[in-house]
């Protein structure tokens, strides 16, 4: 997880897609950033499907993701307790550790400051974006 960091514009490496709230959702524009390469071998840059955002908060430093770190998230929608995820909440985007309990969604800070976000789908739109595999720190 600490990998070299660098930022590319040729279009070779992981695409930096934007940045994502780690704290209260919010509206996330998705603008290319440029590129993230990593060292990691356990997924390719070549992949369609996987994707970097830039952090914005720090809902999520107890599991070691901090204000300005990367994210490398696989697009999925499916989920299993406890996985960490892009979130959208009526379309505004948050990375949580998710759990689905019942009928409820509960996004779940990964700081002992804030309270969890409890989601009912029949209420709220609510779909999960990808699901985080990696973090570069820089």
């Amino acid at each position: 997880m600490n990998e070299q960091l660098r930022y590319q514009n040729d279009g070779e490496g992981i695409p930096i897609l934007g940045k994502v709230a780690a704290g209260t959702p919010r509206f996330s524009e998705s603008v290319e950033l440029g590129y993230l390469q990593t060292a990691s071998s356990n997924y390719s840059s070549h992949d369609r499907n996987i994707f970097a955002l830039q952090i914005d908060g720090d809902s999520m430093i107890e599991d070691g993701i901090y204000h300005g770190n990367y994210i490398v998230v696989r697009h999925t929608a499916e989920f299993k307790n406890g996985d960490i995820v892009i979130a959208y909440v009526n379309e505004e985007a948050t990375v949580k550790r998710i759990y689905k309990r019942g009928s409820k969604i509960i996004l779940q800070p990964a700081n002992a400051e804030l309270e969890p976000i409890e989601v009912d789908p029949q209420y709220a739109a609510f779909r999960v974006g990808g699901r985080v595999i990696d973090v570069v720190r820089h």
